[in-house]
């Protein structure tokens, strides 16, 4: 299997969302790293380093699978598709001769969620500071006080 037939199964298994470009999905969850061998914790090396790449893409995907585990019809988020790394590593060395092989290793981050978006969520408003075209400059959203009196103002009519 390769990277991208393991991508197309699980775009088949799983709808597929809109991503996002910051630290967490459309549904307000924080994507998961995963990398061939499991879930990788942010600064910590990768899970496990593959002598094929063959063997990376099957331990990534079925760490992906373990991700999702229990979860039906669920929502895959992409933040970043699956990269197959390769590195050279020097595996013995004798009277200054080194020998070398490649490893291969796959980066992701992704969630495979069964909750809404946060859209659907009800969340408080934030105000947001407006463009005014007349005075060149912002005008800033109205403050605890400039509420408080309009509730009072609205209240008393």
């Amino acid at each position: 299997m390769t990277v991208e037939d393991a991508i197309a199964q699980l775009e088949a298994r799983f709808r597929v969302g809109a991503p996002t470009s910051t630290a967490l999905a459309v549904t307000g969850q924080p994507y998961a790293t995963i990398c061939c061998g499991g879930i990788k914790v942010e600064g910590e090396p990768h899970p496990a380093l593959c002598a094929d790449e063959a063997t990376a893409v099957r331990l990534w995907y079925e760490a992906v699978l373990a991700h999702g585990h229990g979860i039906i019809d669920g929502v895959l988020y992409w933040r970043i598709k699956p990269e197959l790394e390769c590195f050279r590593m020097t595996v013995a060395e004798t009277r200054g001769h080194r020998t070398c092989e490649d490893r291969f290793a796959i980066y992701s981050r992704l969630l495979i969620s069964a909750g809404a978006p946060s859209s659907a969520v009800e969340k408080p408003e934030v105000e947001r500071a407006e463009a005014d075209p007349t005075q060149g400059g912002l005008i800033a959203p109205p403050g605890p006080t400039e509420r408080r009196m309009a509730r009072k103002l609205k209240a008393s009519s």
